[in-house]
């Protein structure tokens, strides 16, 4: 069994965090284990529970790190289109392409299972969606428009990931077209 050093890490939390990451995106939420990020971050293993009082705890905090990602994925994406339609439709390929690139995070993100604590964080990426559907002129009531639309991205995003690489092969301008298909239906809607 390898040496286990006292704990004396500069930057435990954060080097945990990203130790879980890796083991989250190389092996799935249930390979995640705190003895072994321990190992890997070369503290003992009580280490870990000076920051995180448990596993989900851990979790939590990945998860809230990808919403943070997947929010500035999404102002990014939409900050260039010519017409709030075309900046909805850009968040929303960002927005597949980010369950697309982070499956297992994204998976995490939205586990009911796992019942991660997320915070502040998965209200900022769904409120880049809601400014971004109160900009367009659509046929229904924002609060249904937004209901439809999360659905949408997320439904398109759930699938490409469910699917395990049968959409890997997917061009943006085809997740586009297929979004494109859904928000037209709530142009016309009304």
């Amino acid at each position: 069994m390898g040496e286990v050093r006292p704990y004396h890490h500069g930057d435990l939390r954060r080097h945990l965090v990203a130790a879980a990451r890796a083991e989250l995106e190389e092996h799935g939420v249930a390979n995640v284990v705190l003895t072994r990020l321990a190992q890997t971050c070369g503290v003992s293993v009580a280490a870990p529970y000076r920051h995180f009082p448990s596993k989900e705890a851990l979790l939590a905090e990945v998860a809230n790190g990808g919403f943070t990602e997947l929010a500035a994925a999404l102002g990014e994406a939409a900050r260039d289109g010519a017409s709030p339609r075309d900046r909805l439709l850009d968040a929303g390929v960002a927005y597949v392409r980010f369950a697309i690139a982070n499956p297992h995070l994204f998976r995490l993100m939205f586990n009911t299972d796992v019942r991660t604590p997320v915070g502040e964080e998965s209200r900022e990426s769904r409120g880049v969606l809601v400014s971004l559907v109160q900009e367009c002129d659509l046929a229904v009531p924002v609060t249904r428009a937004v209901r439809a639309s999360w659905a949408m991205v997320h439904g398109q995003a759930a699938l490409c990931v469910g699917a395990m690489g049968k959409f890997e092969d997917l061009t943006d301008e085809t997740i586009r077209e297929d979004l494109e298909v859904l928000l037209d239906g709530m142009i016309l809607a009304g």
